[in-house]
Formats: structure tokens, sequence, C-alpha cells
């Protein structure tokens, strides 16, 4: 396989993304002027005004009329009712992070909204005001797109107002929800029990622990989605389930006899259905909610009934870490930290030619992946010696994506030519046998800003790549992936990455063979079965 794209070739998979900020429509251009001047007024608006202020405001942050914007946050002290106050602060907010900036007002507006919460006359106008608050605090630019989440970096701050709030303390006491008592830990034999794995749409990581379990439960274990079309009368938009957790019940429940009829319940993913079966669960049931990278950035870990959950299973010890610290209330669960799971003795550590002087990232088509991170790495190899190269597997960044991810995707295609690379990196495309693709590799590269576990590292590792793993800045203070991984493969710039490789060089063949001996011996399938059977049934 030749190891060459050229820029231009790479650049034609950008065609159809669309400009980084679409302007806004004509009739919102045409409505913009008469709503920006009675929000300056201090003007109520209706539900039309404000998805026309919303796109104006977006609009103006794609034409850096930052000032602009901002004037009208110094509008916000005009209205003297709290409701109308919160509403106009939300639109503001997601009109800038729509526009993909974070408004300097981002804290105050927040505040704003929890004090009318705080006030409201009724409950569902506080549960309105709530869900507004997590819209603004768990938006997706704030955590998903490409930077250190303000969430990750100091919890108890970014949330602050969040906390503080009475409504969301009071959502939080046990005593209003519908498992006031704590349960008894409930253990069951492997042998008896019935075990139903269930979740809200994504499955990816769940079929070998399925495939498992129903060996050792002698065929009992069945899988439901709680999004499917029998699912309907479930509360799983967002406002629909912090009302359920408030204790509005009036749902339908029968339709999950199919889930709670099983002894044991595993969810995957700690949010929909974590929320949903954490309430409802009978008391003799054993709940085991599985939780990945992604909850800790959405509002569904606070809305978990931590007295309904008889067992947490962390991806790694990182996320565990994070979670505690942002809702303390889930640290009263018994824990157990537990990789995905992973059949890694089907790498083969054969090598090609190629692999002494090539690079591999296994998925990189996100800006959470940072390939930019990899290319100085290549630049510094390649300044001292031309043959190396860098192979990034997966999809290449999607065509219909957020700004921010046609943005990075535009940097990465420039910068492999502005860096003299254009001959030095390809873009494998996705692969049915990433075995195959890891044989022309020597070097497993991990330049990601935030990362629960990182698969792709293991996987190189049994392919007896020499693992080289930035210490991904995203989760760095929550132990980073050196709380994974042997420490030594952990790097903090690009300069250090390309030392450790010119280091190894010489060795390569044996320190990638000790890194495989250690991920077949530590996160292998093979050595992490029988765990998880002990967190399913609590042996």
């Amino acid at each position: 396989m030749e190891l060459r794209k050229t820029a231009g070739k790479i650049k034609r998979k950008l065609v159809g993304t669309g400009a980084s900020a679409k302007p806004a429509p004509k009739a919102v251009a045409i409505a913009f002027p008469d709503i920006a001047d009675k929000v300056t007024n201090g003007h109520t608006i209706s539900a039309t005004g404000h998805k026309i202020l919303q796109a104006g405001i977006t609009e103006l942050v794609a034409q850096q009329k930052i000032s602009e914007v901002d004037g009208y946050f110094s509008s916000l002290p005009k209205y003297a009712d709290h409701s109308e106050r919160a509403a106009i602060a939300h639109t503001l907010v997601i009109g800038c992070l729509l526009g993909e900036y974070i408004p300097q007002q981002f804290q105050d507006s927040v505040a704003i909204v929890m004090e009318a919460a705080d006030s409201a006359a009724s409950t569902i106008e506080c549960d309105a005001l709530l869900n507004k608050a997590q819209d603004m605090l768990f938006h997706s630019f704030l955590h998903f797109a490409g930077n250190v989440s303000p969430l990750s970096q100091n919890p108890k701050d970014f949330l602050r107002h969040w906390d503080s709030s009475t409504s969301v303390k009071h959502i939080l006491n046990d005593e209003i929800r519908n498992r006031a008592n704590a349960r008894t830990n409930v253990a069951r034999s492997k042998v008896d029990a019935g075990v139903c794995f269930t979740t809200f749409t994504n499955r990816n990581f769940l079929q070998q622990i399925m495939d498992h379990a129903d060996k050792v439960s002698n065929g009992s274990a069945h899988f439901i989605d709680i999004r499917g079309k029998e699912f309907t009368r479930v509360p799983l938009t967002i406002d629909e389930q912090i009302a359920f957790v408030r204790g509005n019940h009036d749902w339908d429940t029968s339709t999950i006899d199919s889930i709670t009829h099983s002894e044991t319940i595993f969810v995957e993913w700690g949010q929909r259905a974590a929320v949903v079966l954490s309430h409802l669960a009978r008391q003799d049931q054993r709940i085991v909610v599985r939780i990945h990278s992604y909850e800790p950035f959405t509002v569904f870990p606070y809305l978990i009934d931590a007295a309904g959950v008889d067992q947490l299973i962390f991806v790694s010890s990182i996320i565990r870490n994070l979670v505690f610290e942002a809702t303390p209330h889930l640290a009263s669960i018994p824990t157990v930290v537990l990789p995905n799971a992973m059949d890694l003795a089907q790498f083969t550590p054969e090598k090609s030619d190629k692999a002494a002087k090539t690079l591999t990232m296994l998925g990189y088509g996100n800006p959470e992946k940072d390939p930019k991170w990899s290319l100085h790495v290549l630049k510094e190899l390649v300044d001292s010696d031309p043959e190396w190269r860098l192979q990034c597997v997966g999809h290449f960044f999607p065509r219909t994506a957020r700004p921010a991810d046609v943005r990075y995707a535009e940097e990465f295609t420039a910068q492999i030519s502005e860096l003299g690379l254009d001959n030095h990196v390809e873009l494998i495309g996705q692969v049915d046998d990433v075995s195959a693709a890891l044989r022309d590799t020597g070097w497993i590269l991990s330049a990601s800003i935030r990362e629960s576990f990182h698969q792709a590292v293991a996987e190189g590792a049994a392919s007896g790549a020499v693992p080289v793993v930035r210490n991904w800045p995203g989760v760095a203070q929550w132990g980073g992936p050196a709380d994974i991984y042997p420490s030594d493969w952990v790097v903090d710039t690009p300069h250090q990455a390309a030392e450790r490789i010119r280091t190894l060089e010489a060795t390569r063949v044996e320190t990638g063979m000790a890194a495989r001996e250690w991920v077949l011996s530590n996160v292998d399938w093979s050595v992490v079965a029988d765990r998880y059977t002990s967190a399913i049934w609590g042996e």
C-alpha cells in the first residue's frame, strides 16, 4: 500500500461540507432588527421572536460582532419578570454557542435561569427552566467540539449555580423519589437469574458481554432497546425526565414490563435508560449501570437515583473520578472499573517491512481525536528521516457536521501541506480488517484531547506496535492515560512523542512485544470476563 495522499486529494473529501458559518435565512435577517429592538428595550417577545433572536445572535457571532452581541446581554436587567429574563438569557447564550462562542456572560446567564427556577410559581414552570439551564450547561459545543471541556477543568466551579439551586437540591432529595429507601445490594446466582441488557439506542460495546452473560446464565440473557416503538410512553426527552424524576409518574409503566421482569438488569450508558430504571425497577431486582466518557458531560447522572442502583461499572478510573467530583451523590453506589470487552489475542504481531517507520492512528475523523497533534510528531521525525509515514485509519470527518468539525477538517488538511507532509500521510478510510492495517505499523499513536480508555491503544499494542500516548489534556487531572496504561507510554508534547520514538527505534520489536504482553495480561477479555460476571450478578 503506497503511503501517499496529497492535500489536494484530501481537500476533495471536503466538497459538500459547506461554509463554517451559514448565514441566517432571509426572513430572519429581515425580522431580526425589530426583535433586537424589543430586547434592547426589555420588551416581551414571542416564541417565534426567540427563534429569530437566537438565529440573529448566531449570525452576529459568525460576523465576529462580539461587542454587539454583548450589548444584548446588557439588556437583561431591564426584564423585571424572572422567567422572561431567564428566557432571553437562555436564547442569547444558545445563539452564541451555536455560533461557537462562549459569552463572557455565560455563568451570569446560568445564574439568572437558576434564580428563576428557584422562584417559579409552579413545578411545571420550574422544570421548564431547569431544562433551559441544563441546555446551557451541557451544550455539545462546550464539551464535544475538540476543546478541553470547562466542566472537566473544574466541575465545582462550572456547575456552581446548578449545584447551589434549591430546585436541583429538591430533585436530588431522595424523599421525593420513587425509590426513597436505600436498596439492599442484591446478589443473584448466575445459573438461575434472568438478565436483561438494555440501553437507549447505542449498543456498540455490548455484544461480547451479552454473549458471555448468555453462556454463563444458561441462555437467560436478552436485549431490549428502550427507544423501541413499544416504549412510546416512557419519559425519554430531557424535559420529560426532569418532570419524571421530580415525581411525575404519569406514564404507562406497563410498557417496560419486558425489562423489569428480569431479576438482573444491565443498563448500558448512564443516561436515559439508567434514569428511568433507577426509579422504576423493583426493590428485589439487581440494577447494574455502565458509564462511559459521554455521560459526565450531560445532565443524566444528576437524574439517576443512587438508591436504585446496585452496581456502577466505569470503563476507566478517569471517568469514575470525574463523575464522582461532578455528581457526588453517585459515589455511594458500589463501583468497579472494567475496560470494554476486547478480544486482543486476534491481533498477531507479524509486521511488514513498512512497520519500522510507520505511525498509525486508529480513528481520527473527530476534533476530539486531534490528528493535528500527530502531524507535529510526524514533522519532527520527517525532518531528520524522510522515510517516516503516518497512516490514519477510519472515517474521514463527516460531510454534514458541526461547524467545528468542518473547520477542524479544513485545518487538518491544510496543515498537511503547510508542514510539507503531503507525501508522508495516508488516509486509509474505514477497514473491515484492523489487524491487516496494523501489520504495516510499528507505532500506535493516541493524540486525543479526551478519552475514557482508548481501545485503539490496546489494539495497537496487541499487534506488537509501540504505544505513544498523549497525556489527554481534557482528563489529565483526573488520572489521564497513566491511570490505565504503563506511565512510560505517556508523553505530554509532540516533541516528547518524537523523542520516545527515536529512543526506542532500535528496540522497537522487543518494546512492542512487551506492550503486547501487558495488554494481553491486563485488559484482554480473557482476564476481564470473570470480573464482568461478578459485577453483573454481584458474586
